[in-house]
């Protein structure tokens, strides 16, 4: 296992899904993470990124300076840049999200402690963090005590199978979900809330036994299910493309081909299966909350709707999600029957102060020309305003809000369109086959 770099990596961020994000102020640890799961979107970002290719095929790992973090949030360092702009979403007390590109509880924190440290800190301080996680280094005896009875942490175990053999096959070097579920069992025994994230759901392996999982996970404290399926990056050349051949051979067909023929298009080569193909697991898994009585989320573009709240990461109303973004809106839609840029507009104060730039990618340099002095309020209405825009409330969620008449102001309202298989999800009363 590597040693941990001098140089000290720069989180937390805002997260480039903020838009349509509930917890847009993302944090990891350490630069890359310990496992080799195959379908990993990080992958492609850091393999394929000029500035961070090179660390990452030589697994250098850096981590984020604790003290230098810690005075952030104390208000020490906020004078101006970045610190300045963190510290807004901190004063906002939007939650932590902690595990956007790494896992916080791998080998590498085994290791090096660096978020042991954070979490003792963030425990004395009570700030709100949301863990996403596959390790089982938050089982050791020091995490344990920490979380004993903490109230300002939750946690997200990302299991997409009971296959203790399979499941190993697709997610390398990841401990096995009967592993994790101790995991998440032994943190709700502790009195902290436990969440299953069936994030990345493969169609041809989660669903083998999705039921046994959810119930399982229920058996183990959850208090909800978020799912998202996987999205596959069309832009797969060399070593990408082994990772998904990996995959084949677990499925048993190309999954490659799979979603070229499945997807509706893509999204800058980032392919998303079209909601037909998907309704089916979605009503399972649906349904198979109402049973057991979890909270239903989804962070997938399609069937977001179907939220019970407007964070896709199942965290109830009682935490402070910023409310201020596309899915919010969506849930308000399907609510009220419409939505108006109005009832989003708050909690936004942080997002003057970040340039577009820095948070998106632009795409090529004419975007970027139109897109430079943009900060991210300003970029997050007028895509709102632009229904043609790829990322608009009307584009990302596939119709199911349509723009129909202008506000007072000259902002777009949104109506409510169902989806055609909306009904057959939610009836309680019918047979999921």
């Amino acid at each position: 296992m590597p040693e941990l770099e001098a140089k000290n990596y720069q989180s937390p961020r805002a997260s480039y899904e903020y838009m349509d994000c509930a917890l847009p102020l993302t944090f990891d640890q350490y630069s890359i993470c310990s496992y080799n799961c195959l379908y990993c979107f990080a992958f492609y970002q850091r393999a394929m990124n000029a500035q961070s290719a090179e660390d990452f095929w030589k697994r250098k790992v850096y981590a984020v300076d604790v003290e230098w973090l810690k005075s952030i949030f104390k208000g020490e360092e906020t004078d101006k840049g970045y610190p300045k702009k963190i510290k807004a979403m901190i004063d906002q007390g939007i939650p932590l999200h902690w595990g956007g590109l790494s896992d916080p509880a791998d080998e590498y924190e085994k290791k090096f402690k660096v978020g042991y440290e954070l979490i003792k800190f963030l425990k004395e301080i009570n700030y709100p963090t949301l863990f996403s996680i596959k390790g089982d280094a938050f089982l050791l005896p020091e995490y344990q005590e920490i979380f004993k009875g903490s109230k300002n942490f939750k946690f997200q175990l990302s299991i997409i199978s009971a296959d203790d053999k399979l499941a190993p096959k697709i997610e390398q070097g990841v401990p096995i979900p009967t592993r994790r579920l101790e995991v998440m069992k032994s943190l709700n025994d502790l009195g902290c809330e436990v969440i299953l994230r069936l994030r990345p759901f493969i169609i041809g392996f989660s669903d083998k036994t999705v039921e046994e999982l959810m119930v399982k996970s229920k058996e183990a404290g959850a208090s909800a299910v978020s799912l998202e399926f996987f999205c596959l990056e069309s832009r797969a050349a060399g070593y990408l493309k082994k990772r998904y051949e990996q995959m084949n051979e677990v499925l048993g067909f190309n999954v490659y081909d799979y979603y070229k023929y499945l997807s509706r298009g893509s999204m800058g080569g980032y392919r998303r299966l079209n909601p037909y193909t998907k309704a089916t697991h979605v009503e399972k898994v649906y349904k198979l909350a109402r049973k057991l009585g979890m909270r239903f989320a989804c962070s997938d573009a399609h069937f977001k709707e179907l939220n019970d709240t407007g964070c896709c990461c199942g965290l109830d109303n009682s935490w402070n999600w910023t409310r201020g973004q596309f899915t919010n809106a969506l849930i308000i839609a399907r609510k009220c029957g419409q939505v108006c840029w109005k009832d989003i507009e708050k909690d936004t104060e942080w997002e003057r102060l970040w340039r577009f730039s820095e948070v998106r990618n632009c795409g090529d340099w004419k975007r970027y020309r139109r897109h430079k002095l943009w900060d991210c309020r300003i970029a997050k209405k007028n895509i709102w305003n632009d229904p043609n825009d790829i990322n608009s409330p009307y584009r990302y969620f596939e119709g199911r809000m349509l723009p129909d008449k202008l506000d007072e102001d000259g902002n777009v309202i949104y109506k409510y369109s169902k989806f055609s298989l909306e009904d057959q999800i939610t009836d309680e009363n019918s047979i999921t086959k």
